[in-house]
């Protein structure tokens, strides 16, 4: 596991916490901690021409950003062998129609 050593600063940021457990006073904790998914992003990968075919099953070769399991996953386009080619952002192997 990761630890580190407390510095002064970080020993100065937790007085008023101290404070407030000791007189039983409320505690707002939101600040000790990263919002979820900023801390750790998860890895991406840059490909070109990877064959990929999507949840409906049509096939093609995508080009673009991609998790580490090699799914379609960022930005990117995808050239399918029998439909128009997509282009933009795409989660978990799924296109992202642009809202605008």
């Amino acid at each position: 596991e990761d630890y580190r050593t407390l510095g002064d600063d970080d020993v100065e940021d937790l007085k008023p916490l101290s404070s407030s457990l000791r007189e039983g006073k409320p505690v707002d904790m939101s600040s000790f901690f990263e919002p979820p998914g900023e801390a750790n992003p998860p890895p991406r990968f840059e490909v070109r021409s990877m064959p990929w075919t999507d949840a409906d099953g049509h096939s093609g070769h995508f080009t673009g950003e991609v998790n580490s399991a090699s799914v379609p996953d960022g930005k990117g386009f995808m050239r399918y062998d029998s439909l128009p080619m997509l282009e933009g952002k795409w989660e978990e192997g799924r296109h992202v129609p642009d809202p605008g």
